[in-house]
């Protein structure tokens, strides 16, 4: 398995990975990367109102040994998934475990280590199945090592950090035609350093600590007889990130701690047609809702504390709504995609020179390929 995600998906073709320091890795897809990529797990989004332009480090506060596979899709994703999408759709998969003809326990135990300290990895699992239910349980801890170069460059110091994650997944079949998932996992990365800004910008002290995310969600699936109407998918998420950053420059009088905490929410509804033998079609409507807390503070050497505005303005909401219509038609070899959707966005914050502030923008896109 990799070290993380996003070293994963560094053999893709068309996908090239910027890792700027040891924690991080941003991928590229069609020259885009950021907030210009829509990166989902299980179908959820990770971007929020926050995702930052340029390389992050946000693909990697996932447990890369709880991930089954990764789809991407390369620039023709914003009709499905949002407007968002214009380098492509990454679609991240956890392992979903599996119903077993009698009941089964599956405890395992994953070591892993590398010469030069560079990696000290244990994840203990257990699973339990049966023919309704399957359930898989595990936690996993990394101690991630300065890296180390060549014969000329040595150990890049520092760019170690240490990772703490914790997961479970279950899977029931409630019965014939409906089916639930339920998930809940968190990662926590501390003292994760920006190497770059002690090599280049010559910064006594730069470094996240804590990097944390948290998620939680259940889908329903219910499928259905009818002619028309095959299938019916609700699905509700609740996703909290939290980042402490803390720096000072060599010449700086104070010590800069700097906090954003955003709490989302997610809600999806997806309705799935047949319309003829040859003609599918997909209506679905989705929200996502964020607030988001930002601070900075100044510590300076006397233990005076001085209040700055934080990178977001704090106390911030930010609400997207959609609905879209996807059809796909099959006629012998040839595959015809077309479809709209229709979002607006609310948001509100506060800043001390303009006072309250409501942006209310709204697109309309669409899709028509073969």
């Amino acid at each position: 398995f990799d070290r993380t995600v996003p070293e994963s998906l560094s053999s893709l073709p068309g996908v090239f990975i910027q890792k700027t320091n040891h924690g991080g890795g941003s991928p590229f897809v069609r020259g885009m990367t950021g907030n210009q990529n829509l990166i989902l797990i299980d179908g959820f989004r990770l971007n929020n109102s926050i995702f930052r332009y340029g390389p992050n480090q946000y693909l990697t506060l996932l447990d890369a040994q709880s991930v089954d596979r990764v789809e991407v899709v390369k620039g023709t994703g914003s009709v499905q998934f949002g407007s968002d999408a214009l380098g492509g759709v990454i679609n991240v998969l956890t392992y979903t475990p599996q119903f077993t003809a009698t009941p089964t326990w599956a405890p395992i135990l994953n070591i892993r280590g590398t010469s030069a300290g560079m990696e000290k990895t244990i994840r203990p699992s257990i699973g339990y199945s049966n023919r309704k239910v399957a359930i898989i349980v595990a936690s996993c801890y990394s101690d991630f090592g300065d890296l180390k170069g060549g014969d000329t460059t040595g150990f890049q110091r520092p760019s170690g950090y240490s990772q703490f994650s914790l997961n479970a997944k279950l899977n029931a079949q409630l019965n014939k035609t409906l089916s639930l998932q339920f998930a809940v996992s968190a990662v926590t990365q501390k003292k994760v350093p920006l190497y770059h800004r002690y090599q280049l910008d010559k910064f006594k002290i730069a470094l996240s600590d804590p990097l944390q995310r948290q998620q939680t969600f259940i889908r329903v699936q219910k499928k259905l007889n009818s002619t028309l109407l095959r299938e019916i998918s609700i699905g509700a998420s609740l996703q909290n990130l939290f980042e402490k950053r803390v720096s000072q420059s060599r010449t700086a009088l104070a010590k800069t701690f700097e906090k954003d905490k955003i709490n989302g929410f997610s809600f999806t509804a997806e309705t799935f047609w047949t319309l003829k033998k040859n003609w599918t079609n997909s209506l679905s409507v989705e929200l996502n809702r964020d607030h988001v807390i930002s601070t900075r503070e100044l510590l300076y050497l006397n233990g005076s504390i001085e209040s700055k505005r934080g990178l977001y303005p704090t106390n911030s909401s930010y609400v997207h709504s959609a609905i879209f219509n996807l059809h796909q038609i099959t006629l012998n070899q040839l595959r015809l995609d077309f479809g709209w959707r229709y979002h607006q966005y609310r948001i509100n914050l506060f800043d001390s020179t303009l006072g309250p502030i409501k942006v209310k923008p709204n697109a309309l896109v669409y899709l028509a390929g073969a």
